[in-house]
């Protein structure tokens, strides 16, 4: 339940992640699988508070810097978000779960302009 007022920042720890789309895979096919593959299986594995996804469509700058998609995964407490046993899962999971977000995010983001705030 909420807590907090309207315009307030939402209490907790927050993941914040840009990031490209992956080259040779079309923008349609990274849509689907950003939003119909990696978005639930975060909200299924990680012990999430809060979840804002991005769609970065246009450049309206010459700056430098370019992501495709800015994501936002808030956890209530920064052991939630630091401790791989509260975030990937049970110990007898960790590794299997780990793997299936790293193989899912492989498939559609660019992990060299990967940055994780």
């Amino acid at each position: 339940m909420k807590t907090w007022q309207n315009g307030e920042p939402t209490p907790g720890v927050c993941l914040l992640t840009l990031f490209h789309q992956k080259p040779g895979i079309d923008y349609q096919t990274f849509l689907h699988r950003w939003h119909n593959s990696h978005t639930p299986l975060s909200l299924k594995l990680h012990p999430l508070w809060n979840y804002n996804r991005n769609v970065v469509k246009e450049k309206i700058t010459e700056y430098r810097d370019w992501y495709d998609g800015i994501v936002e995964e808030q956890t209530r407490t920064r052991a939630e978000l630091l401790n791989p046993v509260k975030f990937f899962g049970k110990p007898h999971k960790i590794l299997q779960n780990m793997l299936a977000v790293y193989t899912d995010t492989k498939s559609f983001l660019d992990y060299k302009g990967l940055r994780l705030i």
